[in-house]
């Protein structure tokens, strides 16, 4: 049953025993309902609804968070310090948290009688619930995370989960649409084992769960997280002018050796080691990731990958289909950006790379497209997992290659919804010509 709660102000005197009234005017706003002052109490891990229906908006306050310029006030008169209070205003198009009015909209409703506990697993949270939640997980309680700004936050979130809370918010949010049993905090512990890739025996420590039951997790939920590839991970609507349209390279992993199946095939010649190969390509002149491709043995070669086979399988019909090559999008005389590995005569058609004919104008805006695609390489390697040396082995090499290819998606996706706040450099010239 609904609470109804009494303001001693007249400017925010609220009626919550008409419900219509109160659906009404919180649907004001493109038809969804707006938490005009919802308290968060972290130790009980309760939400306190304040007048109102109580209903939780999905989704609300997206892309909010990077106008945040403070957390919280250091206000004397702020008691104690234990709890965390996050007003989120999803009315506004452009919500931010502000601590001063959030202290005067509890201290208004202090009077409020109801309680009402929102199972977790049941509703997606906004980027600043998430940005809360995320640092308690892991250690940072409410008073060390009130103690800094909300830039040193952000830096610890993003140092445990590999993006921000807002492309977490997002993320959770599409996971919701698709899984109804989602589970923040299990979504969570997902992203912080693709980020620090930390031991069974030291993620326990972190999250109180036993080690059979984490693994179960963190692979549920990289699956997921796999799943949505496909929405983020496509091509765009090019401009019927656009020649260079796309850049694509040959991305490395180190993996622990094949026991099952050795061959010199897995050798990686850049890193001297075991490794396994992907082939990934990003728009130019929009901020979208728009292919990846793999899997594949270290030892082949880009130009391979981007064709479909070698040279002599062109004559012999052999190659294949699935390749970049044949993508309908490089078609009309529409051309992909390479490196050296893909200087070919016979893929001249799709693929320029830096020749001695070119201008020096054209040659500097190649460089810069190739430096854009090692900087998403780089983002991609700041996760652990993917940085550093892969070592789940068991099951043998199939499995090892698929847990693999689900890693390496779910990290580009994350990455994807990553690029939408922290987007790539611009590279776009329309002067330039070829």
């Amino acid at each position: 049953s609904s609470s109804s709660c009494s303001s001693s102000s007249s400017n925010n005197n609220i009626n919550s025993s008409s419900e219509g009234s109160s659906e009404s005017n919180s649907r004001s706003n493109s038809g969804r309902f707006s938490l005009r002052s919802v308290r968060y109490d972290i130790r009980r891990k309760k939400y306190r609804w304040l007048h109102g229906r109580g209903r939780r908006l999905e989704g609300q306050s997206l892309g909010s968070i990077s106008n945040i310029s403070s957390f919280s006030s250091r206000s004397s008169d702020s008691g104690s310090g234990s709890d965390s209070e996050c007003d989120s205003e999803s009315g506004s198009s452009s919500s931010s948290i502000d601590s001063t009015s959030s202290n005067d909209s509890l201290q208004r409703h202090s009077s409020s009688s109801s309680l009402t506990e929102v199972p977790k697993h049941k509703q997606i949270l906004t980027d600043v619930d998430i940005l809360v939640e995320g640092l308690l997980c892991v250690g940072f309680d409410v008073k060390r995370q009130k103690r800094v700004k909300i830039e040193k936050n952000l830096e610890r979130f993003r140092a445990w989960y590999g993006v921000g809370p807002t492309a977490t918010a997002k993320l959770m949010f599409d996971l919701k649409q698709k899984y109804e049993d989602i589970n923040y905090r299990d979504c969570l512990m997902g992203m912080n084992w693709l980020k620090l890739y930390l031991t069974l025996p030291v993620m326990e420590g972190i999250w109180k769960k036993c080690d059979k039951n984490i693994s179960k997790i963190v692979k549920k939920y990289v699956s997921r997280i796999q799943s949505l590839k496909d929405g983020k991970i496509r091509m765009p609507n090019f401009h019927p002018d656009e020649i260079h349209i796309i850049s694509v390279d040959g991305i490395h992993f180190i993996t622990e050796e094949f026991l099952l199946d050795p061959s010199s095939k897995w050798y990686d010649f850049k890193k001297n080691s075991t490794g396994l190969k992907y082939e990934i390509a990003i728009a130019i002149r929009h901020n979208i990731i728009v292919w990846i491709r793999g899997p594949f043995e270290c030892s082949v070669n880009d130009h391979e990958i981007f064709r479909g086979g070698k040279k002599d399988d062109r004559k012999k019909n052999k190659l294949d289909r699935d390749a970049l090559y044949f993508h309908p999008e490089l078609q009309n005389g529409r051309k992909a950006v390479g490196d050296s590995g893909y200087s070919c005569r016979d893929l001249s058609d799709k693929m320029v790379t830096t020749r001695w004919i070119h201008s020096k104008q054209f040659k500097k805006w190649i460089a810069r497209v190739k430096s854009r695609q090692e900087t998403l390489f780089i983002r991609m390697k700041a996760f652990n997992l993917l940085g550093g040396v892969f070592r789940h082995s068991k099951g043998g090499t199939d499995v090892k290659i698929a847990l693999h290819k689900a890693c390496t998606e779910a990290v580009l996706t994350l990455v994807a919804y990553d690029l939408e706040e922290y987007p790539l450099f611009d590279v776009d010239r329309s002067d330039v010509s070829s």
